[in-house]
C-alpha cells in the first residue's frame, strides 16, 4: 500500500510543487526590484492562498467516523486531500498606500492574480520612473495531495483513540520533504446524561501536524561570481491544528459522518541564499541575502461530512469540507476497525 501511494502521490505533488516554486521564484525575484519591504508585502499577498491551502490539506483526513476504536483495535490509512481555491482567493487588491514608492498606472485596475490566479499578467505599476506588470498566476485553482504520509489510529481505554501521522525524509533531486502529526479522538456521549444509549456516536477530535519542504533554486541571470546558487533554495515550514465535533451513524457496512470543524495554520516561506537585483539599466545591482521571509497565518471554520464503506479489514472513505477554503478527501484504510 505504501509503495502504491508513493508511486502515485509523490510525483503528482513534486510536479505541482515544482511548478509553484518556479512561479514563486520568478515572482519573488521580480518583486525584489521594488525593495525588500515591498517585496515582502507583495509575496505575502501573492502566496497567501498557497499557505492557506497547504494548511488546509494538513488538516484533512484525520477521521472517517465518530466512533473511537476499542482497546487494542487499530488501522493504517492514507488519504488524498485536495483544496479547492475559491474565486476571491485567486486575486488580491493592490492598495497603493501599503507600499513605498509604488503606484498604479491605471488606478481603476487594482486587482492582481495570486499564485492560483489566471496565467495573465497583473496590472501595471510605476516604480522608480519605470513601469512594471505584476506577475501572472499559475492558472491552477486547486492544491493537490500532500506528499505520502501514513496514519496509524490506535484504540485505548475510555472510548479514546490516538492518531499518528508520519512522513520520513524524502529526497528527490533538489526536492526534500517530511511531516509528522498526532491527534486524539474521544467519545463524549459518556459525559452527557441521558444520551449514552442513543444509536449514534459523538466525539471530539483534536489534531496537530508539522510539515517541511525545500526546493533548490538557480537564479543568477548575469552570472555574477558573487552569487552561490548552490545555497539558493525555497523553504516552506507549516503547522496546522484542527478541532472537530463529529457525529456518525453506522448502517451495516456504511457509516455516515458529519460535523463542525475549526482549523488554523501557520506557513512560513523563506527564500534562502543570495540573489542579484537588477538595477534600472538592466545590469546586476544590489545583492540580497535571504530576501523573502514571510509568515502567513489563517483560521476558519467549516462543515464536514462524508461516509465510510467497510469491507472486512479494508475500508474506503470520502468526505468534503465546506469552508473559506473548501476541500475534498478520498482515502482507504486497512486494519481491525470497529
Amino acid at each position: 500500500m505504501k509503495k502504491l501511494f508513493l508511486s502515485f502521490s509523490l510525483p503528482v505533488f513534486i510536479l505541482f510543487f515544482s511548478a509553484q516554486v518556479s512561479r514563486t521564484q520568478n515572482s519573488t525575484t521580480d518583486f525584489l526590484q521594488f525593495g525588500t519591504d515591498n517585496a515582502g508585502k507583495l509575496s505575502s499577498l501573492y502566496l497567501g492562498p498557497l499557505g492557506q491551502s497547504l494548511g488546509n490539506n494538513m488538516n484533512n483526513g484525520w477521521y472517517n467516523t465518530a466512533q473511537a476504536h476499542r482497546l487494542g483495535r487499530f488501522d493504517f490509512r492514507i488519504g488524498f486531500p485536495v483544496t479547492l481555491v475559491s474565486e476571491p482567493a485567486r486575486m488580491f487588491r493592490f492598495v497603493e498606500s501599503d507600499f513605498e514608492g509604488m503606484s498604479l498606472v491605471n488606478p481603476s485596475e487594482d486587482m492582481a492574480p495570486s499564485v492560483f490566479g489566471n496565467n495573465e499578467s497583473g496590472p501595471l505599476v510605476s516604480f522608480a520612473g519605470e513601469e512594471f506588470a505584476l506577475p501572472p498566476g499559475t492558472g491552477i485553482n486547486f492544491f493537490p495531495v500532500l506528499p505520502p504520509s501514513l496514519q496509524l489510529n490506535l484504540g485505548v481505554s475510555f472510548d479514546t483513540e490516538l492518531m499518528f501521522r508520519y512522513l520520513p525524509d524524502i529526497n528527490v533531486s533538489d526536492f526534500s520533504t517530511r511531516m509528522i502529526g498526532f491527534g486524539i479522538k474521544h467519545g463524549i456521549k459518556q459525559h452527557i446524561p441521558g444520551i449514552s444509549l442513543l444509536p449514534f456516536d459523538l466525539s471530539v477530535i483534536l489534531a496537530y501536524s508539522r510539515f517541511h519542504a525545500d526546493y533548490g533554486l538557480d537564479y543568477n541571470p548575469e552570472n555574477n561570481p558573487q552569487i552561490d546558487t548552490d545555497e539558493q533554495k525555497m523553504e516552506i515550514n507549516a503547522t496546522a491544528f484542527n478541532a472537530n465535533l463529529i457525529i456518525s451513524k453506522k448502517l451495516s457496512v456504511i457509516t455516515f459522518f458529519g460535523g463542525f470543524r475549526y482549523m488554523t495554520s501557520n506557513t512560513g516561506i523563506l527564500m534562502a541564499g543570495t540573489y542579484p537585483v537588477a538595477a534600472n539599466g538592466g545590469s546586476t545591482g544590489e545583492i540580497l541575502t535571504n530576501p523573502v521571509n514571510i509568515n502567513m497565518n489563517g483560521g476558519h471554520v467549516g462543515l464536514n461530512g462524508g461516509f465510510r464503506l467497510k469491507l472486512g479489514l479494508l475500508s474506503m472513505f470520502a468526505d468534503a469540507t465546506l469552508a473559506r477554503y473548501s476541500s475534498v478527501n478520498l482515502g482507504m484504510s486497512l486494519g481491525f476497525h470497529n
